[in-house]
């Protein structure tokens, strides 16, 4: 294994969280008191999840969709039929002010966080060098690139804050804020090869290693929502980017459309909240979506 591993977890992190319709579908599952969790591991998968929801106070249906940023290629393609449903689709992509955030080039994707990000403090985030080590990382673990494969098209809204805003967002905050805790990983750099149970076993070792990240992805973006100490977090990360989106996203609201929005896992609660006390929404149906294989096939 490369040395991309040592550097995973706020790159992982930050991966996650900046760059996280199926009406009639047998495969929906109910709606229960769990309707806001937004990534989970099993024996078998990791998953993120996609919503449905209505209101009686608009004519727009939302598709809400969570993802990770790095995955096996069916996820993104499953999750490109769910999307096909919708008439418009907002998303993330961090982008300097001084582009056209709807030029081509910026639509399609192909490299909307590739800007260096330099903030007052020492604090400094080289988006190209965590797209480098996003890519790396994938594939090191026979996993893909979103862009790679779900590309936007001209139905989609680039909806998030520029560069230079981002970089007055999170000014405040520190490496170990956006670290969350030590990565167990990090404990022992050198020996990363030794982590599975057959480090001779390339393959075994790739899905132990998957599964290890699967569960400390988990963990810290339950963390970043769910614990106080990390509101600074939230807010710079998570809330001042949703808003952007509900902004966009209002004023298609009474166009009997299926609007999308498609960001990073760890902003599904924040959404939800805001969607269901804002304007009424309510959760319709739901499906978690398995993003990586935790176990590989004999």
């Amino acid at each position: 294994m490369s040395s991309a591993f040592r550097k995973i977890l706020w790159t992982r992190i930050l991966s996650a969280l900046v760059f996280g319709i199926f009406f009639a579908n047998p495969l929906l599952s109910q709606v229960g008191e769990t309707q806001h969790d937004f990534i989970k591991t099993d024996q078998d998968f990791f998953y993120t999840r996609a919503w449905v929801l209505s209101s009686t106070k608009t004519k727009s249906t939302i598709l809400l969709v969570g993802v990770v940023h790095v995955a096996e290629a069916q996820y993104f393609k499953e999750i490109d039929l769910l999307l096909q449903r919708c008439e418009i689709i907002f998303y993330e992509g961090i982008h300097p002010k001084s582009s056209n955030p709807h030029s081509k080039e910026i639509r399609l994707g192909r490299d909307p966080l590739s800007w260096e990000i330099e903030t007052s403090s020492k604090l400094e985030i080289n988006l190209e060098k965590i797209r480098e080590e996003q890519l790396e990382f994938a594939q090191e673990l026979d996993l893909s690139f979103q862009f790679h494969i779900l590309s936007p098209q001209e139905n989609w809204v680039l909806s998030d804050t520029t560069s230079e805003d981002f970089a007055k967002s999170i000014q405040d905050l520190s490496h170990e804020e956006l670290s969350l805790d030590k990565n167990p990983l990090e404990e022992k750099p050198n020996d990363i090869r030794q982590m599975g149970p057959d480090s001779a076993n390339s393959i075994q070792a790739k899905y132990f290693i998957r599964r290890k990240l699967a569960e400390e992805i988990t963990t810290s973006s339950q963390k970043i929502n769910n614990n106080p100490k990390y509101a600074k977090v939230l807010d710079a990360l998570v809330k001042k980017r949703n808003s952007i989106v509900l902004k966009k996203l209002s004023s298609y609201l009474d166009t009997s459309s299926t609007l999308g929005i498609i960001y990073g896992a760890a902003h599904m609660p924040d959404f939800l909240t805001r969607l269901e006390n804002e304007w009424g929404y309510r959760v319709v149906g739901t499906r978690w979506i398995p993003a990586w294989s935790l176990n590989k096939e004999d």
